[in-house]
């Protein structure tokens, strides 16, 4: 995942290409370390993607394309699928997902609240991890879900056919 800087298109421009070139050279490496059969994505409708859509398009059709090349399925879900599988609510916030996603991971809630501690320290503002971490841990969480129905703890989808959001999007 490359975490979007949210500064000028510039910063941006040179974080996204700076994320790619680093997928591109460790991917191979990342394949051999955990031979991934599969990658889910969401679907960000394009009304959304904001100014610099032209570049993020850019990096999520790179990303599918090493996939390809690797022959690993890409699958996008909708919004309203990873909100409602990862806290069941469709319409969930960004708050909700990220408070559900630190009572399910201990893990990652120590390092958001060390990470905290530490930029408090350093006098900026004391924020944790991005909202980027918790939306991609959340996309993990529902393809986990949705592709091993029988261990979803809420057991509500039987197949990834029932997955589909009021946009027709898997």
């Amino acid at each position: 995942m490359i975490a979007h800087p949210r500064d000028d298109a510039l910063t941006f421009n040179q974080h996204l290409n700076t994320g790619i070139q680093q997928i591109v050279t460790d991917f191979p490496k990342l394949i051999d370390a955990i031979q991934p059969t599969v990658i889910c994505a969401e679907i960000v409708p394009s009304g959304r993607l904001g100014s610099n859509s032209e570049l993020v398009v850019a990096a999520i059709t790179s990303c599918k394309v090493i996939a390809f090349q690797f022959g690993i399925e890409w699958i996008d879900y909708g919004a309203n699928t990873i909100k409602k599988q990862v806290t069941g609510d469709g319409k969930a916030t960004k708050t909700l997902v990220r408070n559900t996603i630190l009572d399910l991971f201990p893990a990652v809630k120590s390092r958001h609240a060390l990470l905290k501690k530490e930029q408090k320290v350093a006098g900026e503002k004391a924020e944790g991890l991005p909202q980027d971490v918790f939306d991609g841990i959340a996309i993990a969480l529902c393809g986990v879900k949705l592709m091993v129905p029988e261990e979803a703890d809420n057991g509500s989808m039987d197949s990834p056919r029932e997955a589909q959001d009021s946009e027709g999007c898997v």
